[in-house]
């Protein structure tokens, strides 16, 4: 009773004030600023094209997935991340970790199209542009890397910060390369390779303590989700060097 009292006046007053607003608006007429509100929507259908998230996805708040967009059980989107399925589709598979403030993009031309696909416990660091290209499983691509329509990156394979790999390129499995454009600067060793299966892992546990702060009530307490030591055990180890 006491809560259905409380959202009826929570309501009543919320209510008031857009009143209060669409007054004010009348009374200054022509010279009114109306502001359009905008909230923001992390999942997003375009026209006929609507995203398909499997179950187990963490999407931060402030993500955007558009469009003709599948992403697997498990995956991670981060912060500030785009995922705009709008001229082509875009498929993410299971367990993959996509960094803060990547976008990820697609190909509609007539002459070259290209939608892009990403497998299985792929890691994408921040601040990446993934445009109509195809990463398989298990691969990295770090801080700040740009992939190019139609560019492959295999298995096992990385692409360094800040690369560039341009259009039709492929990154053969087991290479790091880096540079701008990039190109082949050494073998991935058996420790990295190792570190790159374990990461994805490392990847979804913290996601899934990101997604339980985002839905915590107020009343609970930080302690009431996981404890420091459960924390710490969550975080990725050295990063794969260059």
């Amino acid at each position: 009773m006491l809560r259905r009292l409380s959202s009826l006046f929570g309501g009543g007053v919320r209510e008031s004030g857009q009143a209060l607003d669409r007054l004010g608006a009348a009374l200054q007429g022509n010279y009114a600023y109306k502001e359009q509100l905008c909230r923001h929507r992390r999942v997003m259908p375009l026209a006929s094209r609507r995203p398909t998230i499997a179950h187990d996805v963490f999407i931060a708040a402030n993500a955007s997935v558009i469009g003709d967009v599948n992403v697997g059980e498990g995956s991670a989107l981060w912060y500030g991340t785009v995922v705009r399925g709008d001229v082509n589709s875009i498929k993410i598979g299971k367990k993959t970790s996509v960094g803060n403030r990547t976008v990820v993009h697609v190909s509609g031309t007539m002459s070259s199209p290209a939608a892009t696909h990403i497998g299985d416990n792929v890691v994408i660091g921040d601040g990446a542009i993934l445009h109509g290209c195809t990463l398989h499983d298990e691969c990295r691509v770090e801080d700040g890397a740009i992939v190019y329509d139609g560019a492959v990156v295999e298995k096992h394979a990385i692409v360094g910060p800040g690369a560039v790999v341009t259009s039709g390129k492929r990154v053969p499995s087991g290479q790091y390369w880096a540079g701008n454009p990039a190109k082949f600067v050494r073998d991935v060793s058996a420790d990295e390779v190792k570190a790159l299966q374990g990461e994805a892992g490392q990847r979804y546990a913290q996601a899934k303590l990101h997604e339980k702060a985002m839905l915590r009530s107020p009343e609970q307490k930080e302690t009431d989700l996981i404890s420091e030591d459960e924390y710490q055990s969550m975080r990725p180890g050295t990063r794969v060097g260059s």
